[in-house]
């Protein structure tokens, strides 16, 4: 496994991640109406409907790309631990190839079996 290669692939996907969410918050913070340059209240609404059904999504977008910067930030800290590919609960190694498929990952596979069972 190219540990120089996924440390480095996971800091580029974390200088992409930080950009994406700096979008999404300087989109937010503008009101609907500058937004759309409507007013919201001079309007049907149906016609208001599907501004506000693409902040929905424009916001659940950004709640999973801060997700995903959390997975990543934790898997450059394990790097700095010396630690990564090693499970954060029972401590075994991770298998290469699922390393390989999600290099942010930091449960082996049957912990997170286990997560996901409940």
């Amino acid at each position: 496994m190219d540990r120089d290669r996924i440390k480095g692939s996971l800091e580029s996907e974390r200088e992409r991640l930080q950009k994406e969410i700096q979008e999404f918050e300087e989109e937010f913070s503008q009101s609907m109406e500058e937004a759309t340059e409507e007013n919201m209240y001079d309007q049907h609404m149906a016609d208001a409907a599907n501004p506000m059904h693409n902040r929905e999504v424009d916001l659940s977008l950004e709640d999973n790309a801060k997700r995903m910067l959390e997975k990543i930030d934790r898997a450059l800290e394990k790097f700095e631990e010396d630690s990564y590919g090693s499970c954060d609960n029972c401590g075994q190694e991770i298998t290469e190839g699922r390393l390989e498929a999600v290099p942010y990952v930091n449960l082996c596979i049957d912990c997170e079996r286990k997560l996901e069972r409940g």
